[in-house]
């Protein structure tokens, strides 16, 4: 079972620096008691959107905080996030991703979602990053460091969703490491 003891996430440095910030969040993921868990960081996040940031600090928060659809397991192995599977086409242009049923996002006392996880998040998720006409950019200015300097705002062709569980992604120019540039955390679903 899980201890109910805080579990200290840092390194050496960290946990050794005097300007150390910590942080404590609750989870409820399990069903069971909430659980508390104490991250130190030997410095303050920039911010805590996955998409806009490239500071270290704040993604070691992040990947607390955000999952995208598909991600790495503790041995390194690419694994389904909020995709269930995948299908890539035989010319390596087309990847259609089967999204997992019943994903919940999180609930707060000034934040109560109405409906599960679905297509239009992964749509918002990558429009707002792919147009700079995007309605979400013009409220929250902003530019994607790592979506861009890795191409992908030119590289993706277009983005469809099939149906509420389904989004296929096409590229101009095949990428063998697609896929796993998806697992980062500037493509975390939002």
């Amino acid at each position: 079972g899980a201890s109910n003891e805080p579990q200290n996430i840092s390194d050496v440095s960290s946990a050794a620096s005097s300007e150390a910030t910590s942080t404590t969040a609750s989870s409820e993921s399990t069903g069971d008691a909430a659980q508390e868990l104490t991250f130190v960081l030997s410095n303050i996040p920039d911010g805590l959107d996955p998409s806009v940031t490239n500071n270290s600090f704040a993604q070691y928060v992040l990947i607390n905080c955000f999952e995208g659809l598909v991600t790495y397991d503790s041995t390194g192995t690419l694994v389904p996030g909020n995709a269930e599977s995948w299908d890539i086409s035989d010319d390596g242009l087309t990847y259609t991703f089967h999204l997992r049923e019943g994903v919940k996002f999180h609930t707060t006392e000034y934040f109560k979602p109405t409906r599960t996880f679905n297509a239009d998040d992964v749509l918002f998720t990558f429009q707002r990053m792919l147009d700079k006409d995007h309605p979400f950019r013009k409220a929250y200015p902003s530019e994607f460091p790592y979506f861009t300097d890795m191409g992908m705002d030119s590289n993706i062709a277009k983005l469809e969703k099939l149906d509420d569980r389904t989004v296929r992604f096409t590229l101009n120019e095949v990428d063998a490491a697609f896929v796993q540039n998806l697992a980062m955390s500037f493509a975390s679903i939002q």
